[in-house]
């Protein structure tokens, strides 16, 4: 019996050394996540007032996946979801089409933002920006030996004119210091954006959780 009580306690010292462990390593990655969007949020010509309203806006994208995941009580978040939530107020001018795609807790903190990003630029300058436009947004997951490689396209149709850029703006620094494989095109018709990355095991999963 002693040694039962023995061996519970070990498996309950050890499972709380995990936790400890896995609070440790988000906490470290989201304060560095944070730390990144407000140096790029503050820096620049814009006024203080608007750097805020930029900054409180990426805050609030990490917020909400923070509590779906925090509401869900799992460690995993699916895709569409995430992309649903961004987009809500735009239901009905976005299709979206992906597979059942599930996200740990840092993959999904990066698509929460990529994607915060991508309707904000189109909400502002892009297709959201009129009355008549569009988005598409679509993804697939591919085996490709031992990896899954997540592709996520993002099109606008039927907006403004779209202008090759000047100049790197925060966004476009972001999806690709997030996403290495990572592409932004500026035909004439649509802003688009394919992001790619891989899903190893034990970070995200694809279908239901085993």
């Amino acid at each position: 019996m002693a040694g039962v009580n023995y061996l519970e306690r070990k498996h309950a010292e050890q499972s709380e050394t995990l936790l400890a462990g896995e609070l440790q390593h988000r906490t470290n990655n989201l304060l560095t996540i944070i730390q990144s969007i407000a140096q790029r949020s503050f820096t620049g010509s814009q006024s203080v007032a608007q750097a805020k309203e930029v900054f409180d806006a990426r805050l609030q994208a990490l917020a909400r996946t923070h509590h779906r995941l925090t509401k869900s009580n799992r460690s995993w978040l699916s895709l569409e979801d995430i992309v649903k939530s961004e987009l809500e107020a735009f239901s009905d001018r976005a299709k979206i089409e992906g597979t059942d795609i599930l996200l740990d807790y840092q993959q999904a903190q990066r698509f929460s933002l990529a994607v915060h990003e991508l309707a904000t630029n189109a909400v502002k300058h892009g297709a959201l920006s009129t009355l008549a436009g569009d988005v598409h947004i679509s993804w697939t997951a591919t085996q490709d030996g031992k990896d899954t490689i997540l592709r996520f396209c993002w099109k606008e149709q039927k907006g403004p004119m779209v202008l090759d850029p000047t100049r790197q703006g925060f966004g476009s620094t972001l999806l690709k210091t997030m996403f290495t494989g990572s592409r932004l095109d500026y035909p004439p018709d649509g802003f688009g954006c394919e992001l790619e990355t891989v899903l190893r095991f034990g970070e995200s999963s694809v279908g239901q959780p085993t």
